[in-house]
C-alpha cells in the first residue's frame, strides 16, 4: 500500500479527542502513516515508536488500531475457520438467529416462531461461502427476538464511507482481533474520550471497534460500547502471559492480527518475552508494535536485549531532536487546540533543550561520602539489616542530606530517623561495625545542616533570579513539597513544587529546577531531566560528588541516543558501547546485580540504583502468612489484596475493600483512595492504635459520635443510612441457602418489573455492599433504595426509602467535611491547636497528634485472590512478623 493510498484513508476521517481534532497535524499524520504501513499483510513485521507521551500521541496510538482494521478489511485478511454448535445464538447482518448446521453448501439459521407471530420457526439459508459474515453472539439475551442488536446505519455507514463502498447498508464483519498490552485504567481513560468524525458525523471509537479487558484470572470487562454484541476486536490486558493465551485461543472465532505494547512498565516486566518477538514461530502475528513514551529505561532495555539490532529506519519512529529535525516534523500547528499547541511546544523543547548543572561545594569531602555509601550498602547486604529499621532510616537520612533545601530543624522526621538509628545501634547485641560510622556521619550532618544547606542557599538565589518565569521545582520526597510551600509559597508565586513521581509531564514551563538527578529504581518515573520535554531550560543543582555520577549517566544516555539515530538512518556510524576500563563508579543501569567480590573492594562505590536495590532485600514476602482460603463464612475475616512495607519498618495487610487515607502534598488534600490505587511513595495516615483496623476518617467520626459532638441531623442520618444494608443483611439471613448471586437475581428481577430505570445487579456489587469491611456508605442511585425496599419488604426502609437515600448523601458530605478539617490540621502542622469555636475542628486540631500517625509506603505487592485473615490483622501496623504466622 503506497503512502498516497494510506493518506487517502486518513483523509476520510478525523481523530477527535475531547472534541479537539488531532489527526491533521503533520507529526500525527506521519505517526499514523508510519504505523499503517506495518499493518499490510506481508511477512511478520516489528516496529518501535518512542513518542513524547502527549495526550495527542496516546490518542493517536489507540486510533491507529482503527487504521489497522481498515487496512485488514481492504486486504481481506483470511479468517479463521468457523464452527458453531447447533442451537447456538449467532448474528447475521445485525440480526440474531440460532445456528442449526450446514446442508447442501448452505448454513441454516433459524428464528424462533414467536418472533414472527407465526407457529413454527423461520429458516434462513446462507451460502457456505458467506459463513464469515456470521458471528457468534456475545450478549446476555437467550432468544432470537426481532429487535435488532444494533442500528446498522451507524457503523456500516462509516465503514462504507471510508472504504468507498456504494452499498451503505452492507454489513462488514471483522473476523480478527488486536491485542493491546496496557493497563485497564490507561486504556479506558483514552478510549472514553476518543471519537471519529467523518462526513460531518461523529461516532464513538468503541461503536466501531468493541474492546474488552482480560485479567490474569480469566475475567473480562467490557470497555465502552459493544452494540453488536460480537466478539471484541480490541483485547486489552496488562499481562504478556494473558496475551499469549489469547493468541493461542482456539475457541475464538477471530484471528489475532497483531500485538500493541503501549505501556513501558509492562514492557519492562515482560522483557524476556521481548527477545522472542522477532521470531514469527513464537509470535505468529502480522505485526508487533511497541509504541510507548520516550523513557530512558525503555531505551536502555531495548538496547540491552539487542531488540533494535538489525531494524531499519522504516521500522522506527523516534522523537529525538535529530529525528524531528531531519523529518521536518516540528511544523506549525494546523488546527489550534490545547493538545496540539502543547504538542508543538514539547517538540520545540526537545529540539532546543539545554541542561545547566550548578555545582555546589559540600562541607564533607567526596571520599568520606563515598565511604558512607559503601558502608550503607554493605550493611544492607547483611542478614542483620532485615531484622530492624536501620537501612530505611539510613537511606532516608542520606537522601535528606543529598537533596534538602532546608535546615534539618525544619523537618521533624530527620531527628526521628537519627534517634531511631541510635536506638537500633545501642540496643542491638552485635551490630555490624560499619553502623557506628554511619551513625556518626549523620550526627555530624544534623549539626552542619541544622539551619540551612548549601543547596538551599543556591536554590534561593536561582529562584530570585528567575522570579518572573513560570517555574517547576522537582523534589525527591513528598514532605519537601509541604516544606517548600511553608517556606516560599507566598514569596515565589510563579513556582510550583512537585514530588518527582507526581510531576505532570504534559504541562509546560519556562524553567524546571531539580535538586538531584532522578533515575528511579522503579523504572517508570514521571520526571527525568533527560526525557522530560516540558521546558527547553533545565537547571539541576548538584553537590560536587554528584556531578561525576550525572556526567557518567549523561554520557551513557548520549550513547543510547546516538544508537537510536543510527538505527533511524540519521547517522552512518556509531561508537562502540563499551564501559571505560578502570572505572571505579558503577553507572546507572537497569541491571544492578553486583559481584560480591566488588563490594569488598575499597574502590567500589554503589550508585543510586544499587543503593535503592537494598530496599528490594527488605522483602514483602507473604508465603509464611497463615491465610484462610476462599471461605464462605466471612464473619470475622476479611479478604486481603495487597501487602505493604512502610518507612517505619512495619508491614501492613490491606483488605480488598479498604480505603486508605492519604496526604497528598502536591494538592494539600487528604484523600480516601481504594487499595488498588495506592503506590510507593504515598504518605498514609493511620490511627495510633494497634487493634484499630478502620481508617482515620472512620476513627474521627466514631470519636465525634461517642463524645456527642455530632448534631442531631447528622446523628439521625448516620442511623438512617444503615437501613438499606440492614434490610439486605436480614434478607440474606432469612434465605439461608441464598448466595450473593441469588440476591442480585432478585434485585434485577424486581427492577425489571417495577423500576422506570431497569438495572442489572451482579454478585460483585451485592458482595461489596454486604461484606463486613465494606466502605460503601450507600448506593449512588435513588432507584436502588426503592428496589431494595421492594425485594426485602423491610418496614423501616419501605416507610421512607428516599429518606435513606438522602441520609447517605448527607453522611458522604460530612465525611468530606472531616477530610477538609484533617487537611487543615495537617497542613498547619500536626499538633497545633486551633482556636475555632467549632467543637469538631477544635477536637481534631487538639487531638491530631495523638490520633494520627503517618508513614510512607516503601514497597507494595499484590496478593493472590481468595486470601483471608482475621479482621484484627488487616489495615494496621504489624512490626512482629511472627504475629502473622498463626490465625
Amino acid at each position: 500500500m503506497s503512502d498516497n493510498l494510506i493518506f487517502s484513508l486518513l483523509d476520510k476521517f478525523d481523530v477527535i479527542f475531547d472534541n479537539e481534532v488531532l489527526s491533521r497535524e503533520k507529526i500525527i499524520r506521519h505517526y499514523l502513516n508510519f504505523l499503517a504501513e506495518k499493518f499490510i499483510p506481508e511477512n511478520h513485521s516489528v516496529n518501535v515508536s518512542l513518542h513524547t507521551g502527549d495526550p495527542a500521541f496516546r490518542a493517536a496510538t489507540i486510533a491507529s488500531l482503527l487504521v489497522a482494521c481498515l487496512v485488514s478489511i481492504k486486504y481481506k485478511s483470511p479468517a479463521k475457520a468457523k464452527s458453531f454448535n447447533p442451537g447456538e445464538l449467532v448474528i447475521y447482518r445485525t440480526e440474531k438467529y440460532r445456528y442449526q448446521g450446514i446442508e447442501a453448501d448452505n448454513v441454516i439459521l433459524e428464528k424462533d416462531g414467536s418472533t414472527r407471530k407465526k407457529s413454527g420457526t423461520c429458516k434462513t439459508f446462507v451460502p457456505i461461502d458467506s459463513i464469515d459474515d456470521i458471528q457468534r453472539y456475545h450478549g446476555t439475551s437467550t432468544g432470537t427476538e426481532r429487535r435488532r442488536t444494533y442500528k446498522s446505519s451507524v457503523k456500516t455507514e462509516f465503514m462504507s464511507f471510508v472504504l468507498g463502498l456504494n452499498d451503505k447498508s452492507l454489513h462488514i464483519p471483522m473476523n480478527f482481533s488486536i491485542i493491546v498490552l496496557s493497563t485497564r485504567k490507561d486504556f479506558e481513560e483514552i478510549c472514553s474520550r476518543l471519537s471519529i468524525r467523518y462526513d460531518n458525523k461523529t461516532i464513538h471509537f468503541t461503536e466501531i471497534l468493541p474492546a474488552t479487558y482480560y485479567t490474569e484470572s480469566q475475567k473480562t470487562y467490557q470497555i465502552g460500547l459493544n452494540p453488536e454484541k460480537t466478539e471484541p476486536i480490541i483485547k486489552v490486558t496488562d499481562s504478556m502471559r494473558v496475551g499469549i493465551k489469547i493468541i493461542n485461543d482456539r475457541d475464538s472465532d477471530n484471528e489475532v492480527l497483531g500485538l500493541f505494547i503501549t505501556d513501558p512498565r509492562i514492557m519492562y516486566y515482560c522483557s524476556s518475552d521481548l527477545e522472542s518477538i522477532h521470531d514469527n514461530t513464537f509470535f505468529p502475528l502480522r505485526f508487533v508494535s511497541i509504541t510507548i513514551p520516550f523513557q530512558i529505561f525503555a531505551c536502555n532495555l531495548l538496547t540491552k536485549i539487542n531488540f533494535l539490532e538489525g531494524m531499519h529506519n522504516d521500522s522506527v519512529f523516534f522523537c529525538t531532536a535529530d529525528y524531528l529535525k531531519i523529518n521536518e516534523l516540528n511544523s506549525p500547528v494546523v488546527l489550534s487546540s490545547n493538545y496540539t499547541e502543547a504538542l508543538k511546544q514539547h517538540l520545540s523543547n526537545i529540539i532546543s533543550k539545554n541542561i545547566t548543572v550548578v555545582q555546589v561545594d559540600n562541607y564533607w569531602d567526596g571520599k568520606i561520602i563515598n565511604d558512607v555509601r559503601r558502608k550503607i550498602y554493605k550493611i544492607g547486604n547483611k542478614e542483620w539489616a532485615r531484622e530492624n529499621n536501620f537501612i530505611l532510616c539510613a537511606l532516608g537520612l542520606y537522601r535528606l542530606f543529598e537533596s534538602s533545601f532546608f535546615g534539618f530543624c525544619e523537618f521533624d522526621g530527620a531527628t526521628k530517623m537519627i534517634n531511631d538509628l541510635t536506638k537500633i545501634v545501642d540496643e542491638s547485641a552485635r551490630p555490624p561495625q560499619e553502623c557506628r560510622a554511619v551513625l556518626d556521619f549523620f550526627n555530624e550532618v544534623s549539626v552542619g545542616f541544622r539551619d540551612s544547606t548549601p543547596k538551599g542557599e543556591v536554590l534561593l538565589k536561582i529562584l530570585e533570579e528567575h522570579s518572573s518565569e513560570k517555574t517547576a521545582l522537582i523534589v525527591p520526597k513528598k514532605d519537601f513539597v509541604k516544606i517548600f510551600q511553608a517556606m516560599y509559597g507566598k514569596r515565589f508565586k510563579n513556582v510550583s513544587c512537585f514530588y518527582f513521581k507526581n510531576f505532570d509531564a504534559t504541562c509546560t514551563y519556562d524553567l524546571i529546577i531539580s535538586l538531584k538527578d532522578h533515575n528511579d529504581r522503579e523504572k517508570h518515573i514521571q520526571f527525568d531531566v533527560f526525557q522530560c520535554c516540558s521546558t527547553p531550560k533545565f537547571i539541576i543543582i548538584l553537590y560536587d560528588f554528584e556531578v561525576e555520577w550525572f556526567l557518567k549517566r549523561k554520557a551513557e544516555i548520549q550513547k543510547t541516543e546516538n544508537y537510536l539515530n543510527y538505527i533511524a538512518g540519521i547517522t552512518t556510524d556509531i561508537e562502540e558501547k563499551e564501559q571505560d576500563e578502570g572505572q571505579n563508579y558503577v553507572c546507572q543501569s537497569d541491571d544492578v546485580t553486583v559481584n560480591q567480590d566488588e563490594v569488598q573492594d575499597d574502590d567500589f562505590v554503589p550508585d543510586d540504583a544499587i543503593l535503592d536495590k537494598i530496599i528490594d532485600l527488605l522483602d514483602v514476602d507473604y508465603s509464611y502468612i497463615k491465610f484462610r482460603n476462599n471461605t464462605d463464612d466471612s464473619n470475622g475475616y476479611v479478604e486481603i489484596s495487597r501487602i505493604g512495607l512502610l518507612s517505619n519498618g512495619a508491614k501492613i495487610l490491606f483488605s480488598k475493600n479498604y480505603r486508605a487515607v492519604v496526604w497528598d502534598h502536591d494538592s494539600n488534600e487528604v484523600q480516601e483512595i481504594p487499595v488498588s490505587d495506592i503506590t510507593v511513595g504515598d504518605e498514609l495516615i493511620f490511627v495510633k492504635n494497634d487493634t484499630y483496623a478502620k481508617n482515620m476518617v472512620d476513627f474521627i467520626f466514631e470519636k465525634l459520635r461517642d463524645e456527642n459532638l455530632l448534631d442531631d441531623e447528622i446523628r439521625k442520618s448516620s442511623e438512617q443510612a444503615e437501613q438499606w444494608r440492614t434490610a439486605l443483611r436480614n434478607y440474606h439471613k432469612s434465605h439461608k441457602t441464598y448466595k450473593y448471586a441469588d440476591i442480585a437475581h432478585d434485585l434485577t428481577k424486581h427492577s425489571l418489573k417495577h423500576s422506570q430505570k431497569y438495572k442489572r445487579y451482579n454478585l460483585q456489587t451485592v458482595r461489596q455492599w454486604l461484606i463486613d469491611d465494606s466502605y460503601i456508605i450507600g448506593p449512588q442511585q435513588k432507584e436502588d433504595y426503592l428496589t431494595i425496599a421492594g425485594v426485602t419488604g423491610d418496614p423501616d426502609l419501605s416507610e421512607d426509602p428516599e429518606g435513606c437515600f438522602e441520609a447517605c448523601r448527607a453522611l458522604r458530605g460530612f465525611r468530606h467535611k472531616i477530610r477538609d478539617f484533617m487537611k487543615e490540621a495537617i497542613a498547619s502542622g500536626l499538633g497545633n491547636t486551633d482556636c475555632s469555636n467549632d467543637p469538631i475542628i477544635s477536637m481534631i486540631h487538639e487531638n491530631i497528634q495523638n490520633l494520627a500517625e503517618t508513614a510512607e509506603l516503601v514497597k507494595i505487592r499484590d496478593i493472590a485472590e481468595n486470601r483471608y485473615v482475621n479482621t484484627g490483622k488487616a489495615n494496621r501496623f504489624i512490626y512482629d512478623s511472627e504475629e502473622l504466622c498463626y490465625e
